[in-house]
C-alpha cells in the first residue's frame, strides 16, 4: 500500500465516524448550538483525539510490508473508543454551532459519511 492509499484510508475512517455521529440525531446541531459549555470542548478532544490517532495508526501500519497485527488492533481499538465518544456525546463545537441554524444534522451527517465512505472505497480499490 502506498502513501496515497494510506491517506485515503485515514480520511475514510475519520469522515465515516464523524458522519455517523451526526446521523444519529436529527437535532444534534441545534442542541449543540444552544449548549456550548467548557466541558463539552474537553469531551470533543476526548473523542476526536483517539479517532485521529487510531486512524493514523492503522493507516501507517498498512504502509509497512508486514504490518504488526497488535499495532493494527490497538489502532482499531482507538478508533472504536473515539467513535463511541463522538457518537454518544454531544460534543461538536465551533463551525457546527454556526451550521446548526442553517442545516439539519442528518443532512450534514449524510454528506460527511458519504465523503468518508468514498475515501474508504478508494483505499480498498
Amino acid at each position: 500500500m502506498d502513501m496515497s492509499m494510506a491517506l485515503a484510508r485515514f480520511l475514510g475512517f475519520f469522515f465515516t465516524i464523524v458522519g455517523f455521529s451526526f446521523l444519529k440525531d436529527s437535532n444534534r446541531l441545534k442542541a449543540i448550538a444552544s449548549e456550548v459549555q467548557t466541558n463539552k470542548g474537553l469531551q470533543f478532544i476526548a473523542g476526536i483525539f483517539p479517532t485521529l490517532v487510531g486512524s493514523l495508526t492503522v493507516s501507517l501500519q498498512m504502509l509497512s510490508p508486514q504490518p504488526w497485527w497488535f499495532v493494527c488492533l490497538f489502532g482499531y481499538f482507538l478508533l472504536f473508543i473515539g467513535a463511541f465518544r463522538l457518537i454518544f456525546t454531544d460534543v461538536w463545537l465551533g463551525v457546527i454551532k454556526k451550521l446548526g441554524d442553517k442545516f439539519s444534522s442528518r443532512f450534514i451527517g449524510g454528506i460527511v459519511t458519504a465523503i468518508g465512505l468514498f475515501f474508504l472505497l478508494m483505499s480498498w480499490a
